[in-house]
C-alpha cells in the first residue's frame, strides 16, 4: 500500500489536476521526491503526461534510511503500475535537458530561502511558455522569503505572479501539520515574455 509521504492529499489532487490539463507537449517535474506520492499523484490519473521526480537522495537530508527511501518509491509506483513516472537521483542543478518543457513543477527540496531562489532560477529556462509552479512548505523556516524575494524582482514581477498562498503559521516549537496544506503552499503563475 502506498504511503502519503509528507504531502497532503489535498495538494495531490491540485497536482494531478493541474497536470491534467496542461498541454500534452509539455511534463510534469518535481524536485525532492522523498516516497514518490507527490509524483504518483501527478501521473497516475494522467498517463499520458511524462512525469519526472529529481532528488539527490542526500544522507544526511534522510538520515541513513536513503536505501529504504529509494526502495520505497520502487514499490509504489509499481504498486500502481506507473510507466509515465520516473525518478532521476540527482542533484537538480545537474539535469539540464528534458524532453518536453516544464508545464508544472512543484519544489519541495531543501525548505531554505536561498534553495528556493536557486530551484526557481534553474527551472525559469525549463518553464514552458505558460507553467504553474507549486511551492510547497512555505511556512517552514525561511522558505517563504524566498518566494518573496524572486517575486519582488523588478525581472520577474512581468513574468511570475502569486495566484494562491496559504501560510499556515505556527509557534516556534509546535507541530507543523495543518490538514489542508500541513505547512503552507504557493502557486505561482509563468508566462514567458515574447522576445
Amino acid at each position: 500500500m502506498m504511503t502519503t509521504g509528507l504531502s497532503s492529499a489535498k495538494l495531490g489532487h491540485l497536482l494531478s489536476r493541474a497536470v491534467s490539463l496542461m498541454p500534452a507537449h509539455n511534463c510534469y517535474v518535481e524536485v525532492g521526491t522523498f516516497t514518490g506520492y507527490t509524483l504518483l499523484a501527478a501521473a497516475i490519473r494522467n498517463p499520458h503526461k511524462q512525469c519526472l521526480g529529481i532528488d539527490s537522495f542526500r544522507p544526511d537530508f534522510y538520515a541513513g534510511k536513503v536505501e529504504s527511501v529509494k526502495r520505497r518509491i520502487e514499490l509504489n509506483l509499481g504498486h500502481f503500475s506507473v510507466l509515465n513516472a520516473r525518478v532521476i537521483n540527482a542533484d537538480f542543478k545537474d539535469v539540464v535537458k528534458f524532453d518536453h518543457p516544464i508545464g508544472v513543477h512543484l519544489i519541495d527540496g531543501e525548505h531554505t530561502a536561498q534553495a528556493v531562489l536557486g530551484g526557481l532560477e534553474w527551472a525559469e529556462e525549463h518553464l514552458a511558455d505558460h507553467a504553474l509552479i507549486f511551492l510547497d512548505d512555505i511556512s517552514f523556516g525561511d522558505v517563504y522569503e524566498g518566494v518573496e524575494a524572486w517575486l519582488s524582482s523588478p525581472v520577474n514581477r512581468k513574468s511570475y505572479r502569486e495566484i494562491f498562498k496559504m501560510h499556515i503559521g505556527y509557534a516556534e516549537g509546535e507541530h507543523h501539520w495543518n490538514p489542508v496544506f500541513w505547512n503552507g503552499l504557493s502557486i505561482l503563475e509563468f508566462h514567458r515574455e515574447a522576445q
